[in-house]
């Protein structure tokens, strides 16, 4: 298996919840890629002083890469405690006045999560910062105008953003993300079903669910996130997720809504298996396979 290949199975296992699994993949990783997605696994198992060693070798690898030389300082200075690390600094740099970042809280190749305190409203949000905001303009700009013509119940709220530098303030999902496991039982699934078929109502294909993109609110409601790969349907798709992209996309075919079906079939499939409730059972079954519903306004 080819480096890039191991980097790209790794990921997958993060993003199935399976961060033992990703660092026993990546032990002997030595570039820049394999080394950052080795930081992510060290991290999300609450090894922090691992973390600092896999972080440190890629910032050694590669000073330049986007947000390794910034991890690696905060880093080099958290105490080494299961529950993670907390930042305790004001956001600099950029027009969030108030905004107080308290931990990493996700990683992706076009930006950082991070749980943040907007200190003047006094809320919790989640502060979603791009790793190049000149060249990410135009997919920021279309991620946040989705996001927002999407706007209502089982999407993600922006409460704020800038474009010029490539920062939003996100609605903060307490309940966690699916990758991380799902609430008991999996009376949730319908409402997720009708977030993700209000989202085709619209003529919107959200492009990439998966695990890591479906979120829960403190009652467990569940959250459709991340916009960033969102097209109509009927144009052209760019990119996707390894383990959860249909084989038409996947092929080179124009954006549509089954393909959205299909990944929520195998992301369900990814995190519940086999304690799935015979219901979703069948809808995973129907959603995964060949002769699956057109739309989620069909499942």
């Amino acid at each position: 298996m080819t480096a890039a290949r191991v980097v790209e199975e790794a990921r997958h296992l993060l993003e199935e919840g399976r961060p033992a699994a990703a660092e026993r993949l990546l032990a002997a990783a030595t570039d820049v890629d394999g080394l950052a997605v080795l930081t992510e696994a060290r991290m999300q198992l609450g090894d922090l002083d691992g973390a600092r060693v896999a972080a440190e070798q890629a910032v050694r690898a590669d000073p330049s890469a986007p947000g390794l030389f910034d991890r690696w300082l905060r880093l080099r200075g958290a105490s080494a405690a299961p529950a993670g690390f907390s930042l305790d600094a004001t956001l600099r740099g950029t027009s969030t006045p108030g905004v107080v970042l308290r931990r990493e809280a996700g990683r992706g190749g076009a930006a950082v999560v991070y749980e943040a305190d907007d200190t003047v409203l006094g809320r919790k949000i989640a502060l979603k910062v791009a790793h190049s905001p000149r060249e990410q303009r135009a997919q920021l700009t279309r991620e946040v105008a989705v996001a927002v013509a999407v706007a209502g119940p089982g999407v993600t709220r922006v409460f704020a953003s800038s474009l010029e530098e490539g920062w939003q303030q996100l609605e903060w999902a307490h309940g966690g993300a699916l990758a991380a496991g799902a609430p008991a039982g999996d009376g949730w699934v319908r409402a997720l079903v009708r977030a993700l078929a209000r989202v085709h109502a619209l003529g919107f294909v959200h492009g990439d669910v998966k695990p890591s993109n479906v979120l829960f609110d403190a009652r467990g409601a569940p959250l459709l996130a991340d916009f960033g790969l969102a097209a109509r349907a009927g144009e052209p798709h760019v990119g996707a997720s390894a383990g959860f992209v249909s084989p038409e996309r996947e092929a080179g075919r124009a954006a549509a809504f089954d393909d959205d079906v299909f990944s929520l079939g195998r992301a369900l499939d990814a995190v519940l298996g086999a304690s799935a409730s015979a219901e979703t059972r069948a809808l995973i079954g129907r959603a995964t396979s060949r002769r699956r519903p057109a739309s989620a306004l069909e499942l």
